[in-house]
């Protein structure tokens, strides 16, 4: 009964068509990718202090995300910054030369994933900002859980769009993806393609509103 149904997620149209026979629903991006990583940029006010460091962003506290970021850490020698997403994750003494920042405003969040040399995430948003923002010289995202396959599959779909699948570590002994450069100018491209469909689309949607309310 839908005119239209827009999804976020490639698996969101497969749901649709399956599950319900829906054959007119399209995919586009999120809603913060719909700015580009410099039209976030100036809205950001903090600035790095210039000393490199691996960014944690884990909604769910995972062991085996915060060995994987303990190891990395040591492999280059880089301080790790932790964002927390509730004071339970804040309070937990993890690595004693970790700093932690609990929950962050929206420009912080951004400037932080900006200004990183890796992230190591669990987080839709947190892969998506580190693609937009080109943070160099690798974002590295991995699921908390495999059999979270909701949160699974949003990473990946991202990652597929853009390309950059090759980012999503599988296995937590896996180093060799940082030795796995991102094409970003493909990646801004790819995104640059997605803004314009997901305005089209929205111009679309409102105008043939319009149309019926005259």
């Amino acid at each position: 009964q839908y005119r239209h149904i827009s999804v976020r997620e490639d698996s969101g149209l497969k749901i649709l068509r399956e599950c319900y026979n829906y054959r007119h629903a399209v995919q586009i991006i999120d809603p913060t990718l719909c700015l580009s990583g410099n039209t976030w940029r100036k809205c950001v006010k903090t600035t790095n202090g210039g000393e490199d460091y691996i960014l944690i962003y884990a909604l769910h506290t995972d062991k085996k995300i915060n060995d994987f970021a303990q190891a990395l850490a040591k492999k280059t020698g880089l301080k790790l910054v932790r964002i927390c997403s509730s004071w339970r994750q804040f309070n937990q003494n993890l690595f004693r030369r970790e700093k932690k920042i609990i929950l962050p405003d929206v420009f912080r969040f951004i400037s932080l994933i900006d200004n990183a040399k890796y992230v190591v995430t669990n987080s839709f948003h947190g892969t998506a900002f580190s693609l937009n923002l080109n943070t160099e010289p690798r974002s590295v995202s991995i699921p908390a859980n495999l059999e979270r396959i909701l949160g699974k599959s949003r990473i990946e779909s991202i990652l597929r769009l853009t390309h950059t699948l090759h980012r999503h570590v599988e296995h937590y002994d896996d180093f060799d993806v940082i030795n796995k450069p991102v094409n970003f100018s493909e990646v801004n491209s790819i995104l640059d393609v997605e803004r314009k469909k997901a305005s089209d689309y929205l111009n679309m949607v409102f105008a043939e509103i319009r149309e019926r309310k005259k």
